[in-house]
């Protein structure tokens, strides 16, 4: 069912479009005026002016399309015509190109009329006429040239032109027309229409083969905001962009009238078309719908490619939503376009038709996924917006929390509103803003972590710090005892900390930290056992050599033999620092030899003064001996 009703809009979209419709037909018809070979048209001040060429009279009719006189008549007078052929009035004069005559009169009411082209400069055959900006335009088909006019004095000012088939020649010309500075001839034994600006320098050509269309030997032309053209050869009138670009094509057959035959001028009046249908004998008038003109093959690839632009226009919108939906329809028009070019005009209307409606059911499927795609899009950034619901009370990061909030409803009312392209702007506004909600807090988490991780390596260098202050005592007091600090393990340690420490690795450094502090603990235990141990050795030798002096100077009359002493507490200071407990032990023996020396010497002196006394004694004794001898002698007189 659908395919059929698929042809059956195909079908009907071939069909031509009413762009003329039929109005009238003026033939004077059963009266002694009516037409035998109706050629030039002109209009004005209400009344049609139709050129016979057969009967020679230029003949007036009302806006009813009665008689209301004639003109002209057969002859070879001032006051006669013979075949006359286009006609041109100003308003005030009626200029009519009196061909078999040579010449162009013009009519300003009274019997006789006014000449152009008398003298030297005479024309041969004129059949096209039109004035312009001071001017009087005739083509003259018999000498193939454009011959120019002063209108004011009818004097002769130049002609242009030549036989020939290329631009800016002639081949037994007919019908001009001049408009906004252009010059449109109807060539019409080239079949084709010759435009020219003012100095008939080539501008354009129409109707060689442009979208299919060919004319064959144009007799007139007429312009408004198209050119119109009667397409003598084929029986039809076509008309054309002022670019050349062919609109409609139109056999005049339709209700009332049948087809033209050898039409050979015509007149846009308004929305009217009047036709000089000069092998029937009559001038046909048509109504025009504007609106509808080149509705034919041209209006549906012009329909086509609206649809299409719409729907490329919308693909666009729906490829930054990722929505997408594929059709043959931009081929679709291209083939329709390339068929018209190539004159197949029946085949281009079927494949543009084709082409739009594929186009218009892309875009209303691409419709419903840009609205399902803009919703779920919607949905995914107002989730994004729910994880940081009061995750922080930062001012900026509320502002953007509401920026975000407004993007989702601006998005969602023009998603509901069908105006897509705001509402794919909204929605990735929303997703961006989203995300730079997303990244804002965790700059600002990351801003939190960098600030404890800045506290942690600050925490981390002056316990660094520490510990190298620490080991510094450590290798002073090391000095001080002349020991070894042991502090290697340690310093290689500080130094990996600090490696770590410049590459933010705090983990790394920390955990150093541990060992450097067990390490210097235990260096410092060491030293402060050895220097418990030095000092009992130094207290034991100062304490030596205090007993020394005590034993010196406790001398009863010798004194005591302290050198082997002496050099064995000598002995002991040398330990004292590289083996204290040795130092100590010597110290000791030092001292206990001091006491032994001192004692020998006590004893010594002591047996010294003992024997000294005793001697004394036995000294004193035996004087006392002798004394008390002698005396004893001395009494006996001995």
């Amino acid at each position: 069912m659908k395919m059929l009703f698929l042809f059956f809009a195909i079908a009907l979209a071939a069909l031509p479009l009413s762009t003329f419709n039929y109005a009238k037909t003026i033939d004077l018809e059963g009266t002694v005026n009516s037409f035998e070979e109706p050629v030039g048209l002109a209009y004005a001040n209400g009344k049609l002016y139709v050129s016979d060429a057969k009967k020679d009279f230029i003949y007036v009719v009302d806006g009813d399309g009665n008689y209301v006189q004639k003109i002209g008549g057969p002859g070879h007078t001032d006051s006669n015509l013979d075949g006359p052929e286009h006609i041109y009035h100003d308003g005030q004069k009626l200029y009519m190109a009196d061909r078999s005559n040579g010449i162009v009169k013009i009519y300003a009411g009274s019997s006789s009329f006014e000449k152009i082209g008398q003298g030297i400069y005479e024309m041969t055959e004129p059949k096209g006429i039109y004035a312009y900006g001071g001017k009087v335009y005739v083509i003259d088909a018999g000498s193939d040239r454009l011959f120019v006019y002063d209108k004011a004095n009818r004097d002769y000012i130049g002609s242009l032109g030549m036989p020939g088939l290329r631009d800016g020649q002639f081949n037994n010309p007919s019908g001009i027309f001049i408009e906004d500075g252009l010059i449109y001839v109807a060539d019409t034994m080239n079949s084709r229409i010759s435009v020219y600006d003012l100095n008939l320098t080539p501008i354009r050509t129409i109707g060689r083969g442009e979208g299919g269309v060919q004319l064959n030997r144009p007799e007139d032309v007429y312009v408004t905001d198209l050119v119109y053209v009667v397409d003598t050869g084929n029986n039809r009138i076509v008309v054309f962009s002022k670019d050349g670009f062919p609109l409609e094509t139109f056999d005049g057959y339709g209700p009332g009238n049948a087809s033209f035959d050898s039409p050979k001028g015509l007149l846009v009046m308004e929305s009217q078309l009047y036709v000089a249908d000069t092998g029937n004998s009559r001038v046909l008038v048509f109504n025009m719908d504007k609106s509808s003109l080149g509705r034919g093959v041209v209006g549906a690839i012009e329909s086509a490619n609206r649809s299409v632009s719409e729907y490329l226009a919308l693909a666009a919108i729906g490829n930054r939503l990722n929505a997408t939906v594929s059709t043959t329809a931009p081929g679709l028009l291209l083939q329709a376009s390339t068929f018209y070019a190539q004159g197949k005009l029946t085949d281009a209307q079927t494949i543009a038709a084709q082409a739009e409606s594929d186009a218009r059911s892309a875009k209303t499927e691409l419709e419903q996924k840009i609205i399902v795609r803009g919703r779920s899009l919607l949905e995914s950034a107002r989730q994004k917006l729910a994880l940081y619901e009061n995750r922080s009370s930062d001012v900026e990061f509320r502002l953007k929390q509401t920026e975000v909030k407004n993007k989702i409803a601006s998005g969602a009312s023009k998603l509901d509103a069908k105006d897509y392209a705001g509402a794919a702007d909204s929605i990735i506004a929303s997703l961006a803003s989203a995300s730079e909600l997303e990244k804002m807090y965790v700059s600002k988490s990351q801003q939190k972590i960098d600030d404890e991780q800045e506290q942690a390596k600050a925490g981390i260098e002056a316990r660094l710090v520490e510990y190298e202050a620490q080991a510094k005592a450590v290798q002073a007091r090391a000095l001080e005892l002349n020991a070894s600090a042991q502090l290697g393990y340690a310093q290689s340690l500080i130094a990996s900390a600090r490696n770590a420490l410049l590459a933010g690795n705090l983990l790394d450094a920390n955990a150093s930290l541990e060992f450097i502090g067990q390490e210097i603990l235990k260096a410092q235990g060491k030293l402060n056992a050895t220097g418990s141990e030095v000092g009992l050795a130094l207290s034991a030798i100062n304490a030596t050599e205090s007993e020394f002096r005590l034993i010196e100077n406790g001398k009863i009359l010798l004194g005591p033999n302290l050198q082997g002493a002496r050099l064995m507490l000598a002995a002991a200071k040398e330990k004292a620092y590289s083996d204290p407990a040795t130092a100590q032990e010597i110290a000791k023996q030092a001292g206990d030899a001091a006491r032994q020396e001192g004692g020998n010497a006590r004893l010594l002196s002591v047996a010294i003064i003992v024997l000294g006394a005793f001697m004394m004694a036995f000294f004193a004794a035996l004087v006392v001996g002798i004394f008390l001898y002698f005396k004893g002698r001395r009494k006996k007189g001995i």
